[in-house]
């Protein structure tokens, strides 16, 4: 399983834990007993659920963790530029007087 991030916070762990069980999902093509273990760690955040998870997730082939690896990377960067649009949108709400043809030019 890919390393937590250096600012490593209860909330990037979570994320990070969800994001890694949709993209097994993804790759598996539904639930698995790994993405349930996955899972549990990330609802829990308690160091025996990640640990379990870590054991669980290392236990794949080296094949499928980079094909997960590709699709959590996939899924964070959707989750990152959705993130963008969700504060333009909002940033754009808040200012009478910005127009969103500042972000959709005719």
């Amino acid at each position: 399983m890919v390393a937590l991030p250096p600012r490593d916070t209860p909330e990037t762990r979570q994320k990070t834990l969800e994001i890694f069980a949709a993209a097994i999902e993804r790759v598996a093509g539904g639930p698995t007993d790994v993405s349930r273990i996955v899972r549990k760690a990330a609802e829990t955040g308690q160091r025996p659920d990640i640990d379990a998870a870590k054991r669980r997730f290392d236990k794949l082939s080296p094949g499928e963790r980079r094909k997960i690896g590709g699709v959590a990377k996939d899924l964070a960067e959707e989750m990152r530029q959705g993130a963008k649009v969700v504060r333009i949108v909002e940033n754009v709400a808040a200012d009478e007087e910005l127009s969103l043809e500042l972000i959709w030019p005719r």
